[in-house]
């Protein structure tokens, strides 16, 4: 389990047994009479973001992402969470981070912001943290707060994102375009 809040960002390690597996337990032995579950080993991530705002993983990078108002935070998923990348004051106006996105391989990473935009920022595993990210492009269209961004399973470089204005967009972040608008019938906060 991951927590995320005031006093940073914590990974707890859960040990399960029981006579059922979790998926019967919840089934066959609803009052957990023959189930027990430990929780130890409490990990702070390196160098942990104060005032968590928000808290992401990508399984396929093996990257634990965390945000606050105006610092981002990269730790790895394994080694105790060492930490990757730290940038701080990530922008130079009152923008405050929503979403994250990262991508290792590419080196870069992508962050959706409170006043509709979507920047793409050259990363640096660099295990250390660093005063500004270079932004190297921003996506603008949305009218409102960009609240959720996902990468497109099997595409990298297609990204969608999701805003109070009421509107889907797709980008690519090859070429730096948007290439698709959908507008619905209600703002989404997450996709």
């Amino acid at each position: 389990m991951i927590t995320a809040g005031q006093s940073g960002v914590f990974i707890f390690k859960f040990n399960y047994s029981g006579k059922y597996s979790p998926e019967m337990a919840v089934k066959v032995d609803v009052l957990g009479i023959y189930i027990s579950i430990e929780m130890n080993q409490r990990i702070q991530t390196e160098r942990t973001l104060e005032s968590c705002k928000g808290l992401k993983i990508d399984k396929k990078a093996g990257v634990l992402m965390s945000w606050n108002l105006k610092s981002v935070s990269f730790n790895e998923l394994i080694h105790d969470a060492r930490l990757l990348a730290q940038y701080e004051n990530v922008y130079s106006s009152d923008e405050k981070t929503t979403d994250l996105l990262v991508y290792p391989k590419q080196r870069y990473f992508i962050s959706a912001t409170n006043e509709g935009k979507i920047h793409i920022f050259k990363y640096k595993p660099l295990h250390k943290v660093e005063h500004h990210g270079r932004i190297m492009h921003t996506f603008t269209g949305h009218s409102k707060s960009v609240t959720s961004i996902c990468k497109f399973q099997g595409k990298d470089n297609l990204i969608l994102s999701v805003s109070l204005d009421g509107t889907a967009r797709i980008w690519c972040t090859n070429t730096f375009q948007h290439h698709y608008t959908f507008q619905l019938t209600a703002a989404l906060k997450f996709v």
